[in-house]
């Protein structure tokens, strides 16, 4: 990925912690339009107060709380971000709550998309192979492990259990023009330290607190281009979706390299 160093080492427990909450926070806010407005508000103020919490239970500093409660409440913000995974793929978040959608170009070979459209509370999967569209519904919105809305809430659980082993500091960063706040966890020298596991992760989001990178992790994130808004008609299906039966609608995303 240009601009961000692949590790040679494996990543640390901090890294994957990291990594999980930039893809929990991309799909996190996924509330039922009746109420969307206070429902999605009251959701994102938990978070972000249960963030703080947490941090400050473990003794982190207030930049680092602000940091996590920032991060944690970034359901609420209208954005679209692109991120390069390298490899020829690239990863496309777009939100205007509580419309989410998730595009993956080249996951599937040159031209292709992948496309996760979370309307209210349906989810629809769409593919594009070749110049054909087609799309499924019904699919659980709720997606399990690092993809679930819950889980920035074990993120920062994970980084705050961390915190006897890390050094964690908030600095800034000019990233695609904006004014970034970044999370460096630096592994403690310790005689127990695993020389194998890479000694420091960093993770920078905008000011809106969507994240913009993730360094020292075995899959980086970068941001190539944001902005506070989405297209219109982001949210419309490529094609009409066929419902899936009831035993196959747990959702499958596509993975980076």
């Amino acid at each position: 990925m240009p601009g961000v160093p692949r590790l040679p080492l494996r990543p640390g427990p901090v890294a994957i912690a990291l990594l999980s909450g930039a893809v929990a926070v991309a799909l996190a806010g996924c509330s039922a339009r009746s109420g969307a407005g206070r429902a999605a508000t009251a959701a994102a103020q938990v978070r972000a107060d249960q963030a703080r919490a947490i941090a400050q239970q473990a003794g982190l500093g207030p930049a680092v709380q602000s940091f996590l409660a920032k991060a944690a409440g970034a359901s609420l913000v209208t954005y679209t971000v692109v991120y390069d995974q390298g490899g020829g793929q690239s990863t496309t978040v777009m939100a205007d709550p509580p419309n989410r959608r998730i595009d993956v170009v080249g996951a599937g070979g040159a031209g292709s998309i992948d496309r996760i459209i979370i309307k209210a509370t349906t989810t629809y999967v769409c593919h594009l192979d070749g110049k054909r569209w087609s799309c499924v519904s019904g699919v659980d919105s709720s997606p399990p492990g690092p993809f679930a809305p819950d889980a920035i809430s074990a993120t920062i659980s994970s980084l705050a259990q961390l915190s006897q082993s890390y050094d964690f500091t908030v600095t800034t960063r000019t990233l695609l023009g904006l004014r970034a706040s970044c999370l460096t966890a630096t592994q403690m020298a310790s005689p127990t330290t695993d020389s194998g596991v890479a000694a420091e992760a960093v993770m920078c989001i905008a000011p809106s607190g969507v994240i913009l990178r993730v360094e020292g992790s075995g899959s980086p994130l970068q941001a190539t281009s944001y902005r506070n808004s989405v297209p219109s008609g982001a949210f419309d299906l490529p094609a009409h979706p066929t419902p899936t039966a009831p035993s196959t609608t747990a959702l499958t995303l596509p993975t980076g390299p």
